[in-house]
């Protein structure tokens, strides 16, 4: 199943004050927007009920999402997962907020329950790569790692090579982590933030490219974000509400 920028492409997205406003400019096109507390997610309709359907049968088909904050992260009211993954050690990354608010938009859109964060998956032999964390997604255990598409310290567009290396990296990540791992999950989930359209369409154009050996058994989520604070993880843990 593959849901291409193309679905998302007559949104208008525009920012007013600090807000994402989305307008769609094809009625021909069914459009969802779900509606939390600290922010809002639009998405073609057919590709919610195609996530269930990729999370059930041996797909890697890929999802665009748009995530819209109206409050800074330390400022949101968290769920009990997210916060538990916030306030949990990781392996040492700098990504929390993005494990965090990837969780939250698993949990608002599917209703996903948290099984295990980080450092609570076994591995043997331990030293390689981790998932980020597990949720039971329609009825299936679903391991999820969570990356950012962009140019650190940099001005230029995130590019075709950019892209490659960030996939095939994260996607020998994920095989190695199943391999490595006691808990077994049903599926993998490469969830990607991106701040806009650009990146989104390069990473579908090389997630085409890449081998099926490769992204076997892997869904492909990329959600464009206005957060800022993904990218630059600027918050103190000890700073969000419950």
């Amino acid at each position: 199943t593959w849901i291409t920028i193309n679905d998302l492409s007559v949104v208008d997205y525009t920012e007013k004050r600090g807000v994402g406003s989305l307008v769609c400019s094809d009625l021909n096109e069914s459009f969802g927007t779900l509606i939390a507390n600290d922010f809002f997610i639009t998405y073609t309709t057919n590709s919610y009920f195609q996530v269930e359907q990729s999370v059930n049968q041996a797909d890697n088909g890929v999802f665009v999402t748009r995530l819209s904050t109206s409050k800074a992260l330390n400022e949101m009211k968290l769920s009990q997962g997210a916060f538990y993954i916030l306030q949990t050690p990781n392996a040492g990354g700098s990504s929390v907020e993005s494990e965090v608010l990837s969780y939250e938009l698993f949990k608002k859109m599917f209703n996903a329950l948290l099984v295990k964060t980080e450092m609570e998956v076994p591995y043997f032999p331990y030293g390689g790569s981790v998932v980020d964390y597990v949720m039971r997604c329609f009825d299936k255990h679903v391991g999820v790692s969570v990356t950012r598409a962009f140019k650190f310290n940099s001005s230029e567009l995130f590019a075709y090579d950019d892209a490659c290396s960030l996939l095939t990296k994260k996607l020998k990540g994920i095989k190695q982590s199943f391999r490595n791992a006691l808990l077994k999950w049903d599926k993998h989930v490469l969830h990607v933030w991106t701040l806009d359209t650009q990146a989104a369409e390069v990473l579908i154009d090389v997630w085409s490219d890449l081998s099926d050996n490769l992204k076997s058994n892997t869904i492909l989520f990329i959600t464009i974000t206005n957060s800022l604070e993904i990218f630059l993880n600027p918050s103190k843990k000890t700073h969000y509400k419950t």
